[in-house]
C-alpha cells in the first residue's frame, strides 16, 4: 500500500493560535489512543522546516517502522496559523464585532495505517488483528469426527457458548459450515482472528473446551462455565501480546547516535544501521546539513521527537549546537 487512495482527514477553524495549538494536542492523542488500540508503535516528531506541510507554521508526524527498514508515516497534523486564512480572506466576527482572521489546523490519516497492521503483525500464516479492532474477535469450531455428520450435543454446546459471548459483548462467530476442521482452522487463522475455541464430543463429555491463541498456537483447555469470563481474559492478553511484541521489535531498531562521525568508517556503521532502523543523532536547524546528512547516508530527516528529553549536543555535519533528531529511510 505504497499508494494512498483514501484519507480521513479533519480542518478546524479557531479563534486564536492558542486554540489552535490545543486542537492540535488533542489531535496528538487522538491518534496515540487509536495507534495504541492498532499496538503500532510510533514516534512522534516536528518535521523540519523544510519538510513542513506547505503555508503551515508547524508540522508534527508519526511515523512507525516496517519490516523492510523503512520508515513509513501514518499520521500528520499540521498548525496552519492565519496562513490559509490570510489566502482566502476567512474571517470571523469577535465579541465585539471586528473581523479578524481564523487560525487553522489540519490533521489525518490514510489507509497506511491499514499496511501497517497487515505488514506489522502479520505472519506466515496470514494476518494477526489485535484484538480490539478485530472485526471477529472469537472464533468457535465445532469438532466433529462422524460419519453420521453433526452431533447435536457438540452443535448445542458450540450454541451455548456463541451466544453467551454474544450477550457478553464480545465478537463472535460459529463456523457451523461443512468444511472439515483443519480447513476451518487454516482459514481463520489466515484471516487472522485472534482466538479459536474448539468444541468436540470429548470436550462436551467432559464440560471443557479448548482455546487456541493465534499468536502462538497455545493451546489450553478451559470449562465450559468459564468460558465467558477466560475469553475477555484471554484477549486482552492477546492485544497486550501482540503490542508488546511490536515494540520490542520497533525500539531495538532505533539506534543512538552519539557523537560526530569522524570518518568513513563510522558512516558506512551509520548507512548499515538506517538499512535496518531508525537512527536518533544531532543535527541543527540548517537545512543544508539536513541535505548533507541525507546525501551521505541515505536517509530522510523525520524531526525533533515531540515529548521527549530535548538533549543538545554538536552537530553531526557541521558541529554547531544542535539538538536531537530522527532520521530514516522512508517511503
Amino acid at each position: 500500500m505504497r499508494e494512498i487512495t483514501s484519507f480521513k482527514e479533519a480542518h478546524t477553524a479557531h479563534a486564536s493560535r492558542a486554540d489552535a495549538e490545543k486542537q492540535i494536542k488533542t489531535a496528538i492523542a487522538t491518534y496515540k489512543e487509536f495507534f495504541d488500540q492498532l499496538a503500532i508503535p510510533y514516534i512522534i516528531t516536528r518535521r523540519p522546516n523544510w519538510d513542513k506541510f506547505p503555508g503551515s507554521e508547524y508540522s508534527i508526524a508519526f511515523d512507525t517502522l516496517m519490516p523492510d527498514g523503512k520508515a513509513m508515516q501514518i499520521a500528520t497534523c499540521h498548525l496552519l496559523g492565519e496562513s490559509f486564512a490570510r489566502t482566502f480572506d476567512i474571517k470571523y466576527e469577535d465579541d465585539e464585532g471586528a473581523l479578524k482572521f481564523v487560525n487553522q489546523t489540519c490533521y489525518g490519516i490514510s489507509e497506511r495505517c491499514v499496511a501497517a497492521v497487515i505488514s506489522l503483525h502479520g505472519d506466515d500464516h496470514g494476518l494477526v488483528l489485535p484484538t480490539e479492532v478485530a472485526p471477529i474477535q472469537v472464533v468457535i469450531v465445532p469438532i466433529v469426527f462422524s460419519s453420521k455428520g453433526k452431533s447435536e450435543e457438540v452443535e448445542k454446546a458450540c450454541s451455548d457458548v456463541y451466544e453467551g459471548l454474544k450477550e457478553a459483548g464480545i465478537r463472535a462467530f460459529l463456523d457451523d459450515s461443512e468444511e472439515r476442521p483443519g480447513a476451518k482452522y487454516y482459514r481463520w487463522e489466515m484471516k487472522g482472528i485472534p482466538l479459536r475455541i474448539e468444541i468436540g464430543p470429548r470436550d462436551v463429555s467432559s464440560n471443557k473446551c479448548v482455546f487456541v491463541r493465534r499468536t502462538d498456537f497455545q493451546r489450553m483447555q478451559v470449562p465450559l462455565s468459564e468460558v465467558v469470563p477466560e475469553v475477555n481474559r484471554a484477549v486482552k492478553e492477546i492485544q497486550e501480546l501482540i503490542h508488546e511484541h511490536a515494540k520490542e521489535t520497533f525500539f531495538a531498531n532505533i539506534y543512538m547516535c552519539k557523537g560526530a562521525v569522524e570518518d568513513k568508517e563510522g558512516e558506512e556503521e551509520l548507512r548499515r544501521k538506517a538499512e535496518r532502523g531508525i537512527i536518533s543523532l544531532f543535527l541543527c536547524e540548517d537545512e543544508r546539513c539536513g541535505e548533507e546528512l541525507e546525501q551521505r547516508i541515505g536517509v530522510s530527516v523525520l524531526g525533533v521527537a515531540v515529548n521527549e528529553n530535548e538533549e543538545e549536543g554538536k552537530c553531526i555535519i557541521c558541529s554547531r549546537k544542535a539538538r536531537r533528531v530522527y532520521v530514516a529511510r522512508a517511503y
